[in-house]
């Protein structure tokens, strides 16, 4: 909650990433979309220290699938490609990747490629990191993301082949976001300690791990990198709990970069003296999960009682001003625009999705056609870091108050959360936020509804599918026909809008702060940030 040669081969051959889990996404103003507002110099310089809103869990993606666990480990291991905003592929540790026929990918390492401990990078070592990403029966969280795979074998020193049981035109994207290699043998050697401080990755990306702790992830440049080294010798990862630490940090130059959680709080990120904030294109999603498998919410009336008692309009001016917008639909419409052959397209066909504003007397009359017209209890859980959530649910605790539903907000903290949701401990309603690694509506769709997502560590919080929703299902993961898939796609996203598993809320911007003394020497996007690839651009600027 992340891949063809050119957008038009995108196109026919349907592609799509898994969205990661997130637990907040914010953005706002900045100097244009990945854009800095001063020029860097081409020299090295000592560290560069990234705050992060938690630090991982678990410095082993499977274990700890988000982004916050894929940003640290990306600069550590290295993906066999990678998938840009617009879908295209960017070579990284196979030098080629070739598709022979509809059911195989086929990987060819880069030749010469070691890890930072001086040993070879092989094929086994990418059967072995793949084979433990897509372990469903380990209790991968990464295991969803490619369901098609029958398997992964090594047909050569370095050449590694992937057999799926169908065609998936999803398959390459979803492997290419969670296709991080390290090394067979010290994976081994670590055992269930994969991941801790006493077993942390070996890779082949610039930097190597020195340390982790609860307060601090440390990484010294890798001399076995086949690369271009960064500028920085040294990378560390801090967790900062909110943007007004963040801003004391960084102006105490205890920090040089962060997400920017809290857009209302932009204008003090700028004014922190040579700070500046850049606004990153992204693929955001919010949206409160009701469960379709037990009462209340097992009826239509209680769901449409909720979506009629939430003012998103106000909520989203309140928490992102001008830097977020109401979702239409379930999934923004940069998701759409792919598989609809246009924006246009996509852009009229949300336009024809019933919508929920805030109407108390269509909630009341709802509620009065429900199995529980006198109201009903029911407690939220919301992660901390998640800065659109409470006042969600606060305003519709207020909302739903004189209904004679009592609404309680419990705040987690994000470990908590992300644990909960990744085990499927569904509530009665969920705050969730998905991002989405490539601009196509399989990022998120097929792992939110249908059956198979109906269990650990699927994400179909609602428990909800109907018979059109599994057909839907195969014909977006298992059909490489673009207008079927955009059919599927309508269809999902309009028995959505009917039924309401799910009530989409706003879609945020991205925003990242760099502190006094550094800029990005090229544009950088939410993919970059992701994929580790954003260290190469940060320059000093004296």
């Amino acid at each position: 909650m992340t891949i063809l040669d050119s957008r038009r081969r995108k196109m026919v051959v349907a592609a799509a990433a898994a969205g990661l889990l997130v637990t907040a996404c914010a953005g706002g103003p900045g100097p244009g979309p990945g854009t800095g507002t001063a020029a860097g110099v081409e020299t090295e310089f000592d560290s560069f220290v990234w705050a992060l809103q938690q630090l991982p869990v678990s410095l082993d993606l499977a274990k700890d699938a988000t982004v916050n666990t894929q940003q640290v480990l990306s600069l550590v291991t290295e993906p066999l490609e990678r998938v840009s905003n617009d879908g295209t592929f960017r070579p990284a540790l196979a030098a080629s990747v070739t598709q022979p026929d509809p059911t195989s990918v086929v990987y060819e390492l880069t030749p010469g490629a070691q890890f930072s401990d001086g040993t070879p990078v092989t094929a086994e070592d990418a059967v072995w990191s793949l084979q433990h990403v897509t372990d469903a029966k380990a209790g991968a969280q990464t295991a969803g993301r490619v369901k098609s795979i029958d398997s992964i074998t090594a047909t050569g020193p370095t050449t590694v082949t992937v057999k799926l049981k169908f065609p998936d035109p999803t398959a390459r994207d979803n492997l290419a976001v969670i296709s991080y290699v390290q090394s067979k043998k010290a994976a081994e050697a670590a055992g269930s300690g994969l991941g801790t401080p006493s077993g942390l990755p070996v890779g082949s990306g610039p930097y190597v791990f020195k340390s982790s702790g609860p307060d601090k992830i440390s990484m010294e440049r890798n001399a076995k990198y086949a690369g271009d080294p960064p500028k920085a010798k040294a990378v560390s990862f801090v967790p900062i709990k909110d943007d007004n630490t963040g801003q004391l940090a960084m102006r105490s130059n205890s920090i040089n970069g962060a997400q920017v959680t809290n857009v209302k709080q932009i204008g003090q990120w700028n004014g922190i003296s040579g700070a500046q904030t850049v606004q990153l294109p992204a693929n955001v999603t919010s949206y409160l999960t009701l469960d379709t498998s037990q009462p209340p919410f097992d009826d239509i009336h209680a769901r449409r009682a909720v979506a009629y008692s939430i003012d998103r309009q106000g909520v989203s001016r309140a928490v992102y001003g001008a830097n977020g917008v109401v979702l239409r639909g379930l999934v923004p419409q940069t998701l759409l625009e792919g598989v609809a052959g246009s924006p246009a397209t996509a852009e009229s066909f949300l336009a024809t999705l019933p919508q929920y504003d805030l109407d108390k007397a269509k909630a009341k009359a709802e509620l009065a056609q429900s199995g529980t017209p006198g109201g009903f209890s029911v407690t939220i859980p919301y992660t901390t870091s998640s800065p659109w959530a409470e006042p969600t649910i606060l305003n519709l605790q207020e909302n739903m108050k004189e209904l004679g539903v009592t609404i309680t907000p419990k705040p987690e903290s994000p470990e908590v959360w992300a644990k909960r949701v990744f085990a499927h401990d569904t509530p009665g309603i969920q705050s969730m936020q998905l991002i989405a690694t490539i601009p196509d509506p399989n990022a998120v769709l097929p792992r939110v509804v249908g059956q198979a997502g109906i269990a650990a560590p699927g994400l179909n919080l609602a428990n909800w599918t109907t018979p059109k929703i599994e057909d839907d299902v195969k014909a977006l993961t298992g059909s490489v026909d673009r207008n079927a898939r955009w059919a599927a796609t309508q269809s999902v996203l309009t028995q959505i809008s009917e039924q309401l598993p799910y009530i989409p809320l706003y879609a945020p911007n991205f925003v990242v702060a760099l502190g006094k003394g550094f800029t990005f020497s090229a544009p950088v996007n939410q993919s970059d940030i992701l994929d580790g690839t954003w260290i190469q651009r940060v320059r000093a600027t004296a």
